[in-house]
């Protein structure tokens, strides 16, 4: 039966992540930048600079543009592969922590969290998924993993390659080990420092200050949203299948022994600052709390192993009885 329900699982994850991957038409934006940059590079035979419209690329972190330059299949493949292990790997992870339970309800949870797999869900804008070519998925990864292993060295190289990919949110699972950062600065540090050698001013203005400064602290190209429009989207079914099964869960840890393991608390605080940050920034988009969703799913299943396992203890009793 666990084998026939793992292979399930296994050809819906696929099936999500792959399926007619290439069908949909490019959407606007950004996948139809990001596909142009890595067009415009190959152009230019200009790597590891990236060009777009024949100007040089500062916009973004380089790591995804160069996987899929370097890879000879469509960049939303890539998109969709670190989608899929990282589904896999948030499974693996509740298993191993907290029992199989745990790992069935964090897979289920992220095969129905719609947010992850659908462009645009209940016609709200929002086309970074784990099926578009974008850099989000592989971001996602690199975050799980550097969050997930316990080898300082691994953690930081991890934590690298997700600010190589996407920024410096990539750095919040260091958050409990800051006394070393020589790893993740060794991976960061080249391109930054060529970047700067090469383009100065230009650079940092652009990828620093515009792109990640002023998206801070200004609503960019009118995407303001009132502060609560994260919690409005979570409680879109369309987007998140329960939010009452994530309060409920985390109210249940909070409230029991389990809030003893560090590893729970450790999942609640890098969820609750992977929707706090997103909240307090003031260029809103949906997409900016996919990374949100695996912690989510951990937090559930976590909550719900420990509740069932919680009330059969209270049965065996009461039976005994």
């Amino acid at each position: 039966m666990k084998i026939a329900l793992t292979i399930l699982l296994l050809f819906l994850t696929w099936y999500r992540c792959f399926f007619q991957l290439q069908i949909q038409p490019i959407e606007r934006w950004d996948e139809s930048t990001n596909i142009s940059v890595i067009r415009n590079t190959r152009f230019h035979h200009s790597f590891p600079i990236l060009f777009v419209e024949d100007k040089p690329f500062f916009e973004k972190s380089p790591l995804w543009y160069y996987v899929s330059l370097l890879l000879p299949v469509h960049p939303r493949a890539i998109s969709a592969t670190a989608g899929f292990l990282t589904i896999l790997l948030v499974s693996y992870i509740a298993w191993k922590w907290w029992g199989p339970l745990a790992g069935f309800i964090s897979w289920v949870i992220l095969l129905t969290t719609n947010h992850l797999f659908v462009t645009n869900p209940s016609g709200v804008f929002s086309t970074h998924t784990f099926r578009s070519a974008d850099v989000d998925s592989l971001f996602i990864l690199f975050l799980i993993c550097s969050f997930y292993t316990d080898n300082p060295k691994w953690k930081e190289f991890f934590s690298g390659l997700a600010v190589l990919t996407k920024g410096p949110l990539g750095l919040l699972p260091l958050v409990f080990s800051l006394n070393s950062l020589g790893w993740a600065l060794l991976t960061i540090l080249p391109w930054y420092v060529y970047m700067m050698a090469m383009f100065g001013h230009a650079f940092i203005s652009a990828h620093l200050g515009y792109h990640i400064i002023d998206r801070s602290i200004y609503p960019l190209e009118g995407h303001a949203q009132h502060w609560w429009y994260y919690v409005r989207l979570l409680s879109n079914r369309q987007f998140f299948l329960s939010w009452e099964l994530l309060v409920g869960s985390l109210i249940w840890l909070i409230s029991h022994d389990k809030w003893k393991d560090p590893k729970i608390r450790s999942v609640v605080f890098i969820a609750g600052m992977l929707f706090l940050i997103p909240t307090l920034i003031q260029t809103k988009l949906a997409w900016y709390i996919l990374p949100f969703y695996p912690f989510a799913a951990l937090i559930i299943g976590a909550g719900v192993s420990a509740a069932v396992s919680h009330y059969r203890r209270y049965s065996g009793r009461a039976h005994r009885k």
